[in-house]
């Protein structure tokens, strides 16, 4: 009778033990797919950090978004890319800054990546002429002078011309020559040069031969309006071209001289 109480204790802690061994089986096992799954995490966030976003952008073409068909043409053949190469932000800007440099008449150039289509898209934007220099060369209103693309037209573009040969051209003159093309149809003849010494305008001539000497008083609408006048008043007495003196302007005066009138 012992014998069996002691049998039947022994078999009831033999299976207490396996118990707490499986138990411990399953939790480690459990602990071990966590890190597992942990590792394989660690390893895709590494991949990720370690390959940038853009290497994975690969190239399918390059579209120009310009209205000039040829324009497109010339700067769709500066420079080309195989497809599938891959492309940074940096390689985005260096594009377009090459772009610029190869074609001096464009004002800003923007370069951006299709992440849908994989387009390398180009967006150029022309510079806008406000004057001409004597050897034809155009410039915009911030005083950058450049060499125009054959297509362009300087239309009611003055010719900036210095009094003294090879004298910078100052800005305040070429915002003085946006402002005439600006207000180019109020004056009675056609405005085609005007004559310059440092920031200072001298004169302004027109198509018909007209001198107008200038002066900084006053705004050019005004000053168009007023030579407008004179031209009205004049035209009956004495043809065109005229001598315009500006000088006393603000003293509501505008002196022509009956000697120039010829």
């Amino acid at each position: 009778m012992i014998i069996k109480k002691r049998k039947v204790a022994l078999r009831t802690k033999v299976k207490k033990q396996r118990r707490k061994r499986l138990f411990f089986v399953f939790v480690f096992a459990i602990f071990a797919g966590l890190l597992v799954y942990q590792a394989r995490v660690a390893v895709a966030l590494a991949t990720s950090i370690s390959v940038p976003q853009w290497a994975r952008w690969k190239l399918e073409k390059v579209t120009v978004r310009c209205s000039d068909a040829e324009l497109s043409a010339q700067i769709s053949a500066y420079k080309t890319f195989e497809k599938g190469v891959q492309f940074s932000g940096a390689d985005c800007k260096a594009y377009a800054q090459g772009i610029k440099e190869q074609f001096p008449f464009l004002k800003d150039v923007r370069v951006s990546r299709d992440w849908i289509t994989h387009e390398l898209i180009v967006v150029p934007t022309l510079r806008a002429p406000v004057a001409k220099t004597p050897d034809g060369l155009f410039v915009d209103a911030d005083g950058s002078v450049y060499q125009p693309n054959a297509a362009a037209a300087a239309e009611n573009c003055l010719v900036l011309l210095p009094e003294t040969a090879g004298a910078p051209l100052d800005k305040a003159v070429v915002g003085l020559a946006a402002d005439i093309k600006e207000n180019f149809t109020l004056f009675p003849s056609p405005p085609v040069t005007l004559v310059y010494a440092g920031a200072r305008a001298v004169s302004l001539e027109f198509a018909d031969g007209t001198k107008v000497k200038w002066s900084e008083s006053g705004t050019v609408r005004e000053k168009a309006l007023r030579i407008a006048q004179v031209y009205n008043k004049t035209a009956a007495k004495f043809p065109a071209p005229y001598r315009i003196d500006l000088t006393y302007f603000d003293d509501g005066k505008i002196l022509l001289a009956e000697a120039a009138v010829r």
